[in-house]
């Protein structure tokens, strides 16, 4: 596999790891985690389904309150979250980024303190996302954007164009794992583009439970995203110095 390094001033604006589980946990024995995190996570808030139901014939829409699902813990700067519910052991880092081994440390003291008080059997989904972004004139993307959204208007460049959006489904046999990649290019009042590269990559069905499969399976999903980032954009390590 190939190894890109790291970047200097990466352009992560939010770095994120999610796991589904199986079978669902119990909530009761879920409440007991966030006293566990509050050191780090003082603030913590119920996660509460929602249902919407629409009258066509009086064009009316509610939202009803349902049961509580789990728990969303943050820092008291709100930057970092975790999302505890009987299904999903989340974690989301909007702080300024270190690097993946730091994130994926920050997973660890979730995971622990999570298996203390359930007993998944089955990982059915671990996954990775980190939202980029970034910007560029619109002739440095043209060079520098590898792969971009592209539609023809009247002759206009495509990249002009308010809210140009792609989204590409990726296998990598590779990396035995699979990714979206969704570019959102929008253009900024200082003729700069406003440039979003959101890369979320995962695998399903891991059968151990243990943090060293999750760790294993999330380096696999660096692999991937490094690749779909820096063979994307042209002399990246120099652009994010």
């Amino acid at each position: 596999m190939e190894e890109y390094g790291a970047l200097a001033n990466p352009p992560i604006q939010q770095a994120l790891i999610a796991v589904l589980v199986e079978p669902p946990q119990l909530l009761a024995k879920l409440g007991q985690i966030p006293s566990l995190l509050n050191k780090k996570y003082p603030v913590c808030e119920p996660i509460n389904s929602r249902s919407v139901f629409l009258n066509m014939d009086a064009g009316d829409i509610k939202s009803v309150q349902g049961t509580q699902e789990g728990y969303a813990l943050f820092s008291a700067d709100r930057k970092k979250e975790i999302t505890i519910s009987t299904l999903n052991v989340a974690m989301r880092d909007g702080a300024k980024y270190k690097n993946g081994d730091h994130l994926i440390n920050q997973y660890r003291d979730l995971w622990d303190a999570y298996v203390k008080h359930s007993k998944p059997t089955q990982l059915k989904r671990v996954g990775l996302r980190y939202v980029n972004q970034f910007f560029m004139t619109p002739s440095e993307a043209e060079k520098n954007l590898l792969i971009k959204p592209v539609v023809n208007f009247k002759g206009k460049s495509s990249l002009l164009l308010s809210g140009l959006m792609g989204q590409y489904a990726i296998r990598s046999d590779l990396y035995r794992a699979n990714g979206n990649l969704v570019i959102v290019i929008n253009p900024q009042p200082n003729d700069k583009l406003s440039i979003t590269f959101d890369i979320d990559v995962f695998d399903h069905d891991i059968p151990y439970v243990d943090f060293m499969s999750i760790k294993d399976t999330l380096n696999r999903l660096r692999g991937l995203k490094n690749k779909l980032f820096f063979d994307n954009i042209v002399d990246a390590k120099k652009r994010f110095k």
